[in-house]
Formats: C-alpha cells, sequence, structure tokens
C-alpha cells in the first residue's frame, strides 16, 4: 500500500470517528465565557460567606465577651 493512500485512509477514519465530536468555535468560545462568569461569580459568592461567617464569629464572641464582664461584675 502507498504511504499516499494510507495516510488519505487513516485521515478519513479519523475525520469519520471525531466528526461527532465537532464544536462551533463560535460557541465553544461562549462557553468559555459562561465558564468564566461562573467562577467570578463564585469567587464573590465565597468571598461574601467567609466575610458573613466571620463578621458572625467575631461579633458573636465580642458580645460574650461583654456578657462574660457584666455578669461578673454584676455578681461581685
Amino acid at each position: 500500500m502507498d504511504e499516499r493512500i494510507l495516510k488519505k485512509v487513516v485521515s478519513e477514519v479519523i475525520d469519520d470517528k471525531f466528526a461527532s465530536f465537532y464544536i462551533d468555535p463560535e460557541k465553544h468560545y461562549q462557553e468559555h465565557l459562561w465558564l468564566s462568569n461562573l467562577i467570578c461569580w463564585s469567587d464573590k459568592a465565597k468571598t461574601t460567606v467567609m466575610r458573613t461567617v466571620i463578621g458572625i464569629i467575631v461579633t458573636s464572641m465580642l458580645g460574650l465577651l461583654v456578657i462574660g464582664f457584666v455578669l461578673f461584675y454584676k455578681g461581685k
């Protein structure tokens, strides 16, 4: 078998095999943009949640500290 014919046959087989995996470049680009926006949104949400949780914890600790001082000095 000639090398040129072999390359042609292999190329046709590969094209037939992977034709179902073809994605339009514009659609592919739009999906990347969507994923990028999703990642940015999740980072912002994570930051907001962490700030809120840390704020609640710090406020609770300060509140408990104040309550402890009030009860300590009220008991004397």
